[in-house]
């Protein structure tokens, strides 16, 4: 019987995946903590290149040789880079533009 661990944040920011003890490289055979819910799991999608969390249900597309994943059923880029033990948000200048957006148009509708 194994033991349940909680997934931790560290201050910086970083998803820990409590059962990677070791730094792993991100392939379709593995499987992650959720970048988005961080709560379910992400799993390799039969037949496709691609990964699904099994709680939010999120599909993500990978790039194994930068080690990244991006969310493609949102409409916003999402992108996390696998360190190996966990997720690290990727792009986070995008991130900000994309909130400057977001309050430039609040105020058009």
């Amino acid at each position: 019987m194994t033991k349940q661990v909680p997934e931790r944040k560290a201050k910086s920011g970083v998803l820990r995946s409590p059962e990677a003890s070791e730094n792993t490289q991100l392939s379709y055979q593995g499987t992650y903590t959720c970048p988005v819910c961080r709560h379910g799991q992400i799993t390799e999608l039969t037949l496709m290149d691609a990964f699904a969390c099994s709680f939010c249900r999120h599909i993500f597309t990978a790039n194994l040789e930068n080690q990244t994943v991006q969310v493609v059923d949102s409409s916003q880029p999402m992108s996390w880079r696998w360190m190996g033990r966990s997720w690290q948000v990727a792009y986070r200048d995008e991130l900000n533009l994309t909130l400057v957006i977001w309050l430039v148009e609040s105020p058009l509708r």
